[in-house]
């Protein structure tokens, strides 16, 4: 196929075939190429601004630039992608969680007085703060333990009874059902009295009920911020 016109010294940008001839585009520097409205041509849409990422806008528009930036580096270790309102910025959050699974002697240490520390003491003058938390029984029938009882997040270092008068319940789980049963307990703001305290799970007046001859285990999940008091 003979073409229309030539390649030559005045033929600017990248150069195209339509098939019957030679185009150029022009590009500018810093620019981002893209495919133009027809196969044999190329646009751009321009350099952006720092920080700013390309975002597609699907099979039937051009991609283009984020109003938001984000950082170019991931920042310390342990940082999040955190928004400010404006751009997202890689910053530390004290936001933690802590979750598990109690086994079969764990629950039954609970039913003898045992307490179990899962989020520890924060430093002197600090305070946690739960702003959420889960836990599950796992079992096959009847109850896990006997009466109804539940296993219980407080507030303190010791709590055979759930934890003393000063110290709130932030949670707790049934150990009756047919089912594994499933409650959340979000916390309130903790008493004065749990400055510089860890959380811990107890059992008050129960003892182990085998779940339907079946192992038992309960999994637990929490979300809490530890703040300066």
């Amino acid at each position: 196929m003979t073409e229309a016109n030539a390649i030559n010294a005045s033929t600017i940008g990248i150069v195209g075939n339509t098939g019957t001839g030679f185009t150029g585009s022009a590009v500018t520097q810093h620019d981002v190429l893209i495919g133009g409205a027809t196969s044999s041509t190329i646009s751009s849409v321009g350099p952006g601004s720092a920080g700013q990422v390309l975002q597609s806008g699907g099979g039937a528009a051009n991609p283009s630039y984020s109003t938001a930036t984000y950082p170019s580096t991931a920042g310390t270790a342990g940082n999040f992608l955190v928004s400010d309102g404006t751009n997202f910025v890689s910053k530390f959050t004290n936001l933690s969680i802590a979750y598990g699974q109690l086994n079969t002697a764990q629950i039954i240490a609970l039913t003898s007085g045992t307490s179990l520390n899962i989020i520890p003491a924060p430093a002197a003058g600090s305070q946690i703060f739960v702003q959420s938390g889960a836990m599950a029984f796992n079992y096959v029938s009847g109850s896990a333990l006997t009466g109804g009882s539940t296993i219980k997040a407080y507030f303190g270092t010791s709590g055979s009874a759930g934890g003393t008068a000063s110290n709130i319940t932030i949670g707790s789980a049934t150990a009756t059902g047919t089912a594994a049963f499933y409650t959340t307990g979000n916390a309130t703001n903790p008493p004065t009295t749990s400055i510089s305290q860890g959380v811990g799970l107890s059992v008050s007046g129960a003892s182990y009920a085998n779940g339907g001859s079946s192992v038992v285990t309960v999994d637990y999940c929490f979300y809490y911020f530890v703040l300066p008091i």
